[in-house]
């Protein structure tokens, strides 16, 4: 059943993602024609044209992709609370399934979602800019030597990368669990539940960062930012695996937390509409 519960919801939401990743995606196709068809060295900031036209287009990328991972989100978070919680849950909490497979299934296609707009968004800023710079853009080997210069056993660049990749994943999965949790939390008001969803979702945050910071400050330090500029002179510093370490044991912790908040108020507190 979590198969069918997956297959509908990837349905309903392809439509809508595919325009959102599609836009970003021409927008960088336009982007490096425009860019590769004129030479940047050349590029005048006081032709009000040139200006106009390179001005123009960079805001309309950079909220572009502000539109596509932030309305993505609000767009997957609607889903939850209109499936979950209003009329539509009459007929999703008759179904034969669990609530894990409920919550599993809609997390799961988000999940999906976003890994494919960050490859989208990748994919689309290193054409642009190849098209910018494609006499000076780096290969592999370039940037294999260039690691070199810093002298970082390879074996720690690829622990750093597991590490940070690991710490992408579960930081995508707790802003997907907090917006679940925070609507279901949202659902014990008695009236304007949309409001209390999000007071509830501000609260629930300020939380978690309140927990996060007294760790940090236990273990010497406020802030990941603080091992990363402070605390290291090397990025294969101790100091920085052990902050990239702990902020992946901690956004998974979060992760958990959140999620059994959700599935518990969906199975033994559930207030639809």
């Amino acid at each position: 059943m979590l198969g069918k519960l997956f297959k509908h919801e990837w349905k309903d939401s392809f439509l809508f993602m595919i325009i959102m990743n599609g836009s970003i995606l021409l927008l960088s196709i336009l982007g490096a024609v425009f860019f590769g068809s004129m030479d940047v060295s050349e590029f005048d900031f006081e032709r009000p044209f040139q200006g106009l036209m390179y001005g123009t287009y960079v805001l309309v990328y950079v909220v572009g992709i502000f539109v596509l991972f932030i309305g993505s989100t609000i767009y997957f978070y609607v889903r939850f609370f209109r499936n979950m919680y209003t009329d539509q849950g009459y007929l999703m909490h008759t179904l034969p399934v669990t609530e894990h497979e409920l919550i599993l299934s809609k997390l799961s296609v988000a999940m999906i979602w976003k890994i494919i707009s960050t490859i989208v968004v990748t994919f689309g800023l290193e054409v642009i800019a190849y098209s910018i710079a494609k006499e000076s853009f780096p290969t592999l080997r370039e940037i294999k030597r260039a690691i070199q210069r810093f002298d970082i056993e390879p074996g720690r660049i690829t622990l750093i990368i597991i590490l940070s990749l690991l710490f992408s994943l579960g930081y995508a999965l707790y802003t997907y669990l907090l917006g679940y949790d925070s609507v279901s939390v949202g659902q014990f008001a008695v009236k304007n539940k949309v409001i209390a969803s999000v007071g509830a979702f501000i609260g629930i945050r300020m939380i978690l960062r309140f927990i996060r910071n007294l760790i940090m400050i236990t273990i010497g330090s406020t802030t990941f930012s603080r091992f990363f500029f402070l605390s290291v002179s090397r990025i294969d510093d101790k100091g920085f695996l052990l902050a990239v370490a702990i902020s992946d044991i901690l956004v998974y912790i979060a992760c958990a937390a959140l999620y059994l908040i959700t599935h518990m108020i969906m199975k033994n507190r559930l207030n639809l509409e």
